[in-house]
């Protein structure tokens, strides 16, 4: 999971709407509405897949709504409301269309955990924000939690069997450090 960082941040929401169309991109807005009518701008709030057996993979992602951007950088009519409270109105629909649940959460490492001991029912929640990693398993709960790091310096990798109901059954965890530092991902 890549992210830009904060002074980085300067798409507006028109010009993501329209980058995400042209290059097909999957965007999840289960907490970008509109500043003014509280209507979702773009995208679907969450997808899910349907892999090779049948299991149905629900996967949504949340931002952190403490992020404030000055507003210089930030002239956007966006707001990011509260990840709990959204996904409390979204989980009901998601669980009934999947076997197993990810959450994407661009929330920092201590406020995701929170919200993992909040919200139960995820399998896995890949964290982002600042440079957290995580190098063994770690849970909370039931929850399985991944964090490579910032800046592209690790990849990280899990697999996972699933039973026929969404049960993890085995599992395997993996950060694997970029071994050339100029390879890493960083924005230009």
């Amino acid at each position: 999971m890549r992210s830009c960082r904060r002074d980085r941040f300067r798409i507006r929401s028109p010009v993501l709407a329209q980058l995400c169309g042209a290059f097909d991109l999957p965007v999840r807005r289960r907490e970008h509405r509109g500043r003014g009518t509280g209507e979702p701008l773009f995208g679907q709030p969450y997808t899910v897949k349907r892999l090779s057996g049948g299991l149905r993979v629900g996967i949504v992602g949340v931002l952190d709504d403490a992020i404030r951007f000055p507003a210089y950088i930030d002239t956007s009519k966006f707001k990011v409301l509260p990840a709990a409270e959204s996904l409390q109105k979204l989980l009901p629909e998601l669980r009934r269309q999947s076997d197993f649940l990810i959450l994407l959460s661009h929330m920092g490492m201590e406020r995701s955990r929170e919200l993992a001991r909040q919200m139960p029912g995820f399998g896995l929640m890949v964290i982002g924000h600042g440079k957290p990693i995580i190098k063994k398993l770690e849970k909370q709960g039931e929850t399985i939690l991944l964090a490579t790091g910032g800046d592209g310096q690790y990849l990280g990798r899990i697999d996972l069997s699933l039973s026929g109901g969404g049960v993890i059954t085995w599992g395997e965890l993996r950060i694997v450090p970029l071994e050339d530092p100029s390879r890493s991902i960083r924005p230009s």
